[in-house]
């Protein structure tokens, strides 16, 4: 039987905050601030459902999702001191509770982590390759995502960069797909690469953009 969501929830919030702990209690504030405030870590239930549908193990579809959760993370830290945001999940955005330059790097540190969760797992065989090959794609996505975000907010003009959906869906943050927990359960040595699956992945992900960014 497969874990309920709320237990998945509860491993994940477990395995984030014992990643982010640190010796320096102010530094471990910093990056462990976000995550504390909760969500409904959407993205994480999906890379553990999505993984063991796939085949992987609770252990390595936990650890794709736990770092799929830093990502949201650290494009929210970024993502809101590009906006100018004033608010995440209900409390003041990091950038209004720390020096600008503090939470900037607190976000650097969570994408940071976010590799090194995923290299460690590689290196303990949870998965193979693929799944941090389509890590890298998502976070490649996501920054030409925000840059035409960001590029048509600063300009006020919809001419400065490329309008066709099709350059637009599959890269505006952060609703990116979770494509890495479908390479997880097939990626191991014995079994063959599996089919591309982005495809059917932007599909859902573009309504997803009306449900939240949290």
């Amino acid at each position: 039987m497969e874990p309920a969501p709320e237990a998945i929830r509860t491993a994940i919030q477990e395995k984030l905050l014992a990643r982010l702990a640190h010796p320096d209690p102010v530094y471990q504030e910093l990056l462990q601030d976000y995550p504390r405030r909760g969500g409904k870590m959407l993205r994480g239930l999906l890379t553990v459902y999505s993984a063991l549908a796939h085949g992987a193990s609770l252990e390595a579809a936990l650890e794709a999702a736990t770092a799929m959760e830093l990502f949201q993370n650290w494009v929210l830290v970024h993502d809101d001191i590009e906006d100018g945001s004033e608010e995440r999940r209900g409390r003041p955005a990091l950038h209004r509770l720390h020096p600008m330059p503090l939470a900037l790097n607190a976000g650097d540190a969570l994408h940071a982590e976010m590799w090194g969760l995923l290299t460690e797992g590689l290196a303990r065989g949870l998965y193979g390759p693929e799944v941090l090959l389509e890590f890298h794609e998502v976070v490649r996505r996501t920054a030409y995502g925000q840059h035409l975000d960001l590029l048509w907010t600063l300009t006020g003009s919809w001419t400065s960069a490329p309008r066709t959906t099709s350059t637009w869906w599959p890269t505006r943050p952060p609703t990116t797909p979770p494509w890495p927990p479908c390479a997880l359960g097939p990626s191991s040595p014995e079994r063959p690469r599996p089919p591309p699956t982005r495809r059917g992945g932007s599909g859902w992900g573009r309504p997803s953009r009306l449900w939240t960014t949290s």
